[in-house]
């Protein structure tokens, strides 16, 4: 896996990455970010339709998700 980076480097063009928030004990979420919407998507989401957006903050990190098993 690579090196956790602020997420103010994180990409912006739709690539799901993953993302630690250390102010929620460490907890790791899959994120995209929404083009069409200009908000990050999480895994956390779950009513299907239009969501209120998720914010990271300074101190949260992120990398690209490492290569699915063979």
């Amino acid at each position: 896996m690579g090196e956790w980076q602020p997420i103010s480097t994180a990409p912006k063009d739709g690539t799901t990455i993953l993302v630690c928030l250390p102010r929620m004990m460490n907890l790791i979420v899959r994120a995209y970010y929404s083009r069409v919407h200009k908000y990050w998507r999480t895994d956390c989401e779950t009513d299907g339709g239009i969501t209120n957006p998720t914010f990271f903050h300074d101190g949260d990190v992120w990398q690209p998700l490492p290569e699915p098993p063979k």
